[in-house]
């Protein structure tokens, strides 16, 4: 069926990248899970792609975070956006129907849509969802410190990121120096509090920057 093309095209992407596999994984939670992720998990389990530069996660570790920084937000609701992937940097990839791929970039106190919410007109495949995982190393190194970070820290296990301290949103800048090692849950749970999240819709042809606020 063409609606179940992502099956395909996602083990062939999986096979391609290789990622490691951390520990099995089968979601058990409340809330609803579209189908195309549960398959991503039943194939890919937890795993580490591209050196480790990101992972895919358990929403759970990161659902709270997600409702926090959505507080007082009328586009995006944290029940319908169901988080899949984390960066080593700590900016988590969820899936919502309407807009599909949103990534949540807590450094930097804002959530990004690549779709427009003014102009959804089709519907869109369900592979979609494989937008992170083609990207490189590169364009995860979101400082250009993962080496260093690395090198330092030891690769990152599940559930860990880099960060810096004073965090960016306290007046901290990303430098070697600057760099830590931290638990997920906890340090993005202080950046989704001690900030006010803006949502912007990415489109690197339509606005200077590449990036339009809408909320």
């Amino acid at each position: 069926m063409a609606t179940e093309k992502y099956k395909s095209d996602f083990d062939e992407l999986a096979a391609d990248r290789n990622p490691s596999i951390a520990r099995n994984f089968s979601y058990e939670g409340e809330n609803e899970i579209p189908e195309h992720l549960k398959y991503m998990w039943s194939k890919v389990d937890i795993s580490s792609w591209e050196g480790g530069t990101f992972w895919t996660c358990d929403p759970a570790m990161v659902w709270g975070v997600i409702e926090d920084s959505l507080e007082g937000k009328k586009l995006l609701k944290a029940s319908e956006c169901i988080p899949y992937a984390i960066s080593a940097f700590g900016s988590v990839f969820a899936w919502n129907d309407m807009l599909c791929v949103i990534r949540f970039e807590f450094q930097r106190g804002r959530i990004i849509s690549f779709n427009n919410p003014d102009n959804l007109k089709k519907v869109v495949s369900p592979s979609v969802f494989m937008v992170p995982f083609p990207f490189s190393k590169e364009k995860y190194d979101e400082y250009n410190l993962y080496d260093y970070a690395a090198a330092n820290f030891g690769p990152l296990g599940e559930g860990e990121i880099f960060s810096f301290a004073p965090s960016l949103p306290l007046g901290g800048a990303p430098s070697e120096s600057s760099l830590i090692l931290k638990d997920a849950r906890v340090h993005l749970a202080l950046l989704a509090q001690s900030q006010i999240f803006q949502i912007f819709h990415f489109n690197s042809r339509l606005y200077p920057g590449g990036y339009k606020q809408i909320e």
